[in-house]
């Protein structure tokens, strides 16, 4: 049987995040563990995965007028394949369409026969045929955001309640390029021996434009040679940033709440190395992915926690802490550059559910706090319900914790991708005083 060739592993890996709700960095790693790609279909099977995705919901619409029954009524797989063939044919500026409409035909008949192969033929060609009739210049400015930058319509609605156009489209470009590959030297370690060792392996690291202490690079340097060796760590340069705003020098140890995959728990045990870190999860099987050397271990500490119950024993003998990272679960529409099906798997409900979470989470962490002490709020999103509401009714709630607008640092930050030039974060400082002074 011949090898699958990269339109039909676009095709599966869609097909598994679109139908299986994968994730799609995910799906396109096991996918290329599993098929021996050069580098140029590497590339070519994520770009039409990414962009496929991107544009998801107008693909769809077109499909849905295209086919006969609709697209509920064909295979998953037949939706996938038509679907990135859609996305080469209209929004891939170096398409061919001649090699599209075949290949996709061919690999219909490959995987359900001739009766579907003549569906995919008849499809495929009418859109060529017709095109123009099915993507029509949108006056409203909702409907043309969402049709041009690949955005629902309630999403595409909530970013220009922030963003005027211009600055709504701006965002969208920088997130559906391309994005480099950000990371950060760890120790052991200068810049030019960095730089030298990626080049040898055909890497092309350069220094992140706005984000101090921030690289970035298009290539596998997951796998590289310095990955491997911990001497530098893949993070988002908005990430990296948002750790900016605790101050240079902390007392005590230092709480990593919902600490996720440990990337920010590796921050902090890199950028204080005389603190301990004590990281919180639900997953506590996340954590352990973390590579540590025998000292950084010394001042790590694991304790699981459902955040929406009360903190555990462990936890509270502990506190108060003088330093509380709270990097909460949320939308993520900041990623989507990343994740682009974030934006079609998300709803306003769902935005209310993880807005009701965080106020849960705050409230549990808020006691945990020490007087004078700092609480870092952090979400990779946009919506107001999340960032400044979240923190507004935060701090109604608790008069104890005051906008901390000490020293040079902000209290307040966001970082927007199309200034900033990288993923979409809010960032929040607060400061717990002695009321009863």
């Amino acid at each position: 049987m011949p090898e699958p060739s990269a339109r039909m592993i676009a095709a599966t890996v869609l097909k598994r995040v679109v139908k299986d709700r994968a994730f799609s960095p995910i799906s396109l790693h096991h996918a290329f563990r599993q098929n021996k790609l050069e580098l140029r279909d590497r590339a070519f099977v994520t770009h039409l995965v990414y962009g496929t995705l991107t544009y998801l919901g107008a693909i769809n619409e077109v499909l849905e007028q295209l086919i006969l029954n609709g697209l509920a009524s064909i295979p998953p797989i037949l939706r996938a394949i038509l679907r990135i063939a859609l996305y080469e044919l209209y929004y891939h500026e170096k398409a061919t369409p001649h090699a599209a409409v075949n290949e996709a035909v061919q690999n219909t008949l490959d995987c359900l026969g001739r009766r579907f192969s003549g569906l995919t033929n008849g499809v495929l060609r009418r859109f060529l045929r017709e095109k123009e009739l099915f993507f029509v210049h949108k006056e409203d400015p909702i409907l043309r955001l969402s049709q041009d930058k690949g955005l629902p319509t309630w999403l595409a609605k909530r970013l220009l309640e922030q963003l005027d156009e211009t600055s709504a489209n701006a965002m969208m470009d920088f997130l559906n390029a391309p994005i480099p590959t950000h990371f950060r030297l760890r120790k052991n370690i200068t810049v030019p021996e960095m730089m030298d060792s990626l080049q040898s392996e055909g890497l092309k690291p350069a220094l992140h434009s706005h984000v101090k202490g921030a690289f970035q690079t298009t290539g596998a340097i997951a796998t590289s040679t310095l990955h491997r060796q911990q001497k530098i760590a893949i993070q988002d340069a908005g990430a990296l940033a948002s750790l900016s705003l605790l101050p240079a020098s902390i007392q005590g140890p230092i709480l990593d709440a919902c600490a996720g995959q440990g990337g920010k728990t590796l921050s902090l045990l890199d950028l204080y190395p005389k603190n301990e870190v004590i990281s919180t999860d639900l997953h506590l099987k996340k954590l352990h992915r973390i590579q540590l050397s025998k000292k950084e271990q010394e001042r790590h500490s694991l304790i699981q926690w459902d955040m929406k119950k009360s903190p555990p024993k462990e936890l509270t003998e502990s506190a108060p802490f003088r330093t509380v990272v709270l990097d909460a679960p949320c939308s993520a529409f900041g990623t989507i550059g990343r994740h682009p099906e974030a934006r079609w798997n998300r709803s306003q409900k769902d935005v209310e559910k993880l807005a009701s979470l965080q106020t849960i989470m705050l409230d549990q962490i808020a006691p945990l706090v020490a007087v004078d002490g700092v609480l870092l709020y952090i979400v990779c999103t946009w919506t107001k319900e999340e960032s400044s509401e979240q923190i507004d009714s935060f701090l109604k709630r608790n008069s104890s914790f005051k906008l901390d607008n000490s020293g040079d640092l902000p209290a307040i930050k966001r970082f927007w991708p199309h200034t900033d030039h990288t993923e979409c974060f809010f960032v929040a400082r607060l400061r717990r005083e002695n009321i009863s002074q």
